[in-house]
């Protein structure tokens, strides 16, 4: 699992004494694997095809980044479960910006699943589940005793009890211990209904307020039911994060002038240089042109407007905004394609602009999106 930890490893191998080649791949489902590695892979780097092949990847994984220098035999791979834009960049610095934006849109969320004798926890990252921690207490078995007027069984019942709180706090107690140790952004709790109370009632308040989920699960769940609940609960806040993401847009846009809506709009913000965070639909890809000499970006076109050149016909243009976003430092944010915006791209700006010609083009359709803020 790709963690933070790895990134900042990689962000110390700054101004590097040889080049290195940082390679992003999209492994999208239509694209074969076996071309893939036949093909992209065994010509750009040789030397790391016994580590590519070792990596075994699956299905569940929609993206790769590798980083190889030759000098200094220096090889990274890492699967990725979201998809990037292909790239290859060959410089003297590691090129990190993608992996950075890509962390920056999934919060590092812990899992609890607790019962009244057993707990584990695990971190959640990206739609993988990873154990940190089983705990096991012993607890007194319910069972029924004589004595005067019951009271031999109540004392049992009240010693299990205290047994159960015993092991409820002993588990609140290591969760607070691994976040001070690895500082998660968010919390869910899943177990069964009559527990889950008394359990939360004992978490530290630093805890208590990354709670974003819970679920009810039982003790013997597999790891994939677990998984399968935590990702419901992720795949719901990040829906509402993306969705005040796209209203913070539509304001900047519409009411401040920090935004744009809309392609045209998009692909001039970007070729000026004036994008601060991208917003693009999931899967979303255009065809379009490309000034290879100024790096203009447009819809359609036979003439560069700031250089003259001859415009290049390119698949995807989308791919194009993204490398181009990343290239200028800008930050690049993925959203699905059930929260509507118009082409479904957009941008916040580094700073306000006038209204161009081509964001005029959008205009209609942004003011009919504005209605809806």
């Amino acid at each position: 699992m790709l963690t933070q930890e790895e990134i900042t490893k990689l962000s110390r191998f700054e101004r590097l004494d040889s080049p290195i080649v940082s390679f992003y791949l999209n492994l999208s489902p239509e694209m074969s694997w076996k071309k893939v590695q036949g093909v992209t892979l065994k010509d750009l780097m040789k030397e790391g095809r016994e580590q590519i092949e070792n990596l075994a990847l699956s299905k569940q994984e929609k993206g790769l980044a590798i980083f190889s220098q030759r000098k200094n035999k220096r090889f990274f791979a890492y699967p990725l479960y979201q998809p990037l834009a292909n790239q290859v960049v060959v410089d003297f610095d590691i090129y990190i910006n993608p992996l950075v934006n890509l962390m920056g849109q999934y919060h590092r969320t812990c899992v609890v699943t607790v019962d009244q004798k057993r707990a584990r926890i695990c971190e959640f990252f990206m739609g993988q589940l990873e154990g940190l921690m089983d705990i096991s207490d012993v607890i007194p078995k319910r069972v029924r005793t004589g004595g005067f007027m019951g009271y031999g069984s109540k004392n049992m019942e009240r010693h299990v009890d205290e047994g159960v709180h015993r092991h409820l706090k002993n588990v609140a107690e290591k969760l607070f211990e691994i976040f001070k140790k690895n500082h998660f952004d968010d919390l869910i709790l899943g177990g069964e209904k009559k527990i889950l109370p008394e359990f939360e009632s004992l978490l530290h308040s630093y805890l208590k307020e990354r709670i974003v989920g819970h679920f009810q699960i039982d003790s013997e769940a597999s790891l994939t039911d677990i998984t399968a609940a935590a990702q419901k609960i992720e795949f719901e806040n990040k829906n509402k994060r993306d969705a005040e993401l796209v209203h913070q847009l539509q304001i900047a846009t519409f009411k401040q002038g920090g935004g744009v809506i809309g392609l045209d709009g998009t692909l001039e913000a970007i070729s000026r240089g004036h994008v601060h965070r991208l917003v693009v639909h999931e899967d979303l890809w255009r065809p379009g042109v490309e000034c290879k000499p100024c790096g203009q970006l447009r819809v359609d076109g036979t003439q560069c407007p700031q250089c003259d050149k001859p415009l290049t016909s390119v698949r995807d243009i989308i791919n194009q905004a993204v490398e181009h976003a990343l290239h200028q430092k800008a930050e690049v944010w993925y959203v699905p394609p059930q929260i509507p915006i118009a082409d479904g791209i957009g941008a916040f700006l580094r700073f306000r602009v006038g209204i161009t010609e081509l964001e005029a083009v959008d205009v209609k359709a942004n003011k009919k999106a504005a209605r809806r803020v």
